[in-house]
């Protein structure tokens, strides 16, 4: 008897755990509504007043600097193997200083090609390297 009623309070007790709410003041923990992609940086996020003051380059390096992390040289003959290049627009690849160029105001979204990725839309000019695809207003 005095068995069943020491299970019976642990199980209330561990239900009364389970069901209180952690957070101090009573108050729900507040839900972050803002969906941040790995590999997407959002009119929304360069509408942030921080980074539309700058350049579209400082606003990659300040919103996700792995952008812009090169594979390193992989080719004697080609300098540029391995380089992140830019894309504006659908426009052949150039190169990532070129965004310096931009304002975050004028770009609707800023999407990241790993190599494997780009390799398949731009071949061997991608120079088994990232591609950073700019679609402007």
């Amino acid at each position: 008897m005095i068995r069943t009623r020491l299970c019976i309070a642990a199980a209330l007790a561990f239900v009364a755990a389970c069901t209180s709410n952690p957070t101090p003041g009573g108050d729900p923990a507040p839900v972050s509504t803002v969906t941040r992609h790995t590999d997407i940086i959002t009119a929304e996020e360069l509408a942030d007043p921080s980074i539309a003051a700058v350049n579209a380059l400082d606003a990659v390096r300040r919103l996700r600097p792995n952008f812009l992390m090169s594979r390193g040289a992989s080719s004697m003959k080609n300098t540029t193997a391995g380089s992140v290049h830019v894309s504006i627009d659908g426009a052949p690849l150039i190169t990532v200083d070129n965004l310096s160029r931009l304002r975050p105001a004028q770009i609707a979204e800023i999407r990241y090609l790993n190599a494997a990725d780009a390799a398949q839309r731009y071949g061997t000019s991608a120079g088994s390297g990232a591609v950073i695809l700019v679609r402007s207003r």
